[in-house]
């Protein structure tokens, strides 16, 4: 990652992308709705042409939350995850015809992640301590990815969807999966993170003149990460971060429905997402309560 990163242009000047096109045929379309889910955005599960039963994340534009930013920030955090090897939940775009969508929800491109099965979902909010999830953090077989958990909830500022305003710790709803390997005579415990819509600070950026948070913001760790990570080891995720490419991160904002963002915010969401990797990657320490750049 070279230093110092790009400038961020608020106006978003001198903007230069290519788009590729998405529609239904280029994406799983859902085949059958099923139960509904727990969650704020009244979530469904829904099964796919491609054999895979996912849950669907809709996006209204009628409501200020769960608007097409947070199908964005779903997406976009669940795909950068992956190149530091943080435990994210993976998704994808998904089409939901009109024969298959709930009411008051709009046909067309949704996210959808898929569905695990043995699992208990925790909202980890920021006035739950250690305690409270040490009995599911004592079992889980990758703690090796908590360092990796704290560096990606302050990479791309990952706020409670809950509580959109100070005081704030940022953090993602965990999941914690019981998974069969067909190497292992019994089930893996894991933990995965979900719930990514307050990616860039918050589901509505750009709108009613809400834009990202400052490039070089502190990130408040939740109580239970901050028990389990230290300096050390959080300084070796950091490394690992700057040896991740700007080709890598522009790519994962490929292949975006262009009703969700115009050209421009996409391109500023790049930005910030790049500077703020170097940001990390070069100066980024831990202290008792946050992940602060210097």
């Amino acid at each position: 990652m070279p230093g110092g990163g790009p400038r961020i242009e608020s106006d978003y000047q001198s903007v230069r992308l290519s788009s590729k096109t998405l529609n239904r045929y280029t994406v799983p379309n859902a085949t059958r709705l099923l139960e509904r889910a727990d969650g704020t955005a009244d979530p469904y599960f829904c099964d796919f042409d491609d054999g895979v039963t996912r849950i669907v994340k809709w996006h209204r534009r009628t409501e200020p939350f769960h608007g097409a930013k947070s199908c964005f920030n779903e997406l976009i955090a669940s795909r950068l995850g992956q190149l530091i090897d943080a435990p994210v939940v993976r998704g994808t775009v998904v089409f939901v015809s009109e024969d298959n969508v709930p009411t008051p929800q709009e046909a067309g491109f949704h996210f959808g992640s898929v569905r695990m099965t043995g699992f208990d979902v925790r909202h980890l909010a920021g006035q739950d301590n250690h305690a409270s999830v040490g009995p599911f953090l004592n079992a889980v077989a990758n703690r090796s990815q908590f360092a990796a958990t704290a560096l990606f909830l302050a990479w791309l500022r990952i706020q409670d969807h809950v509580n959109f305003g100070p005081p704030m710790t940022d953090h993602a709803s965990c999941v914690f999966v019981e998974e069969q390997h067909y190497h292992c005579p019994e089930p893996v415990k894991l933990y995965r993170l979900i719930d990514f819509d307050g990616a860039f600070g918050t589901g509505h950026w750009g709108e009613q003149g809400t834009d990202l948070p400052d490039v070089s913001s502190p990130h408040v760790l939740p109580p239970y990460l901050r028990a389990l990570i230290d300096p050390e080891t959080l300084r070796q995720e950091f490394d690992k971060l700057q040896r991740v490419t700007e080709a890598s991160i522009n790519a994962c904002f490929d292949d975006i429905p262009n009703n969700w963002l115009d050209l421009r915010e996409l391109e500023h969401a790049k930005r910030w997402t790049i500077e703020r990797a170097s940001l990390l990657g070069s100066s980024g320490h831990l202290t008792d309560h946050a992940i602060e750049l210097s």
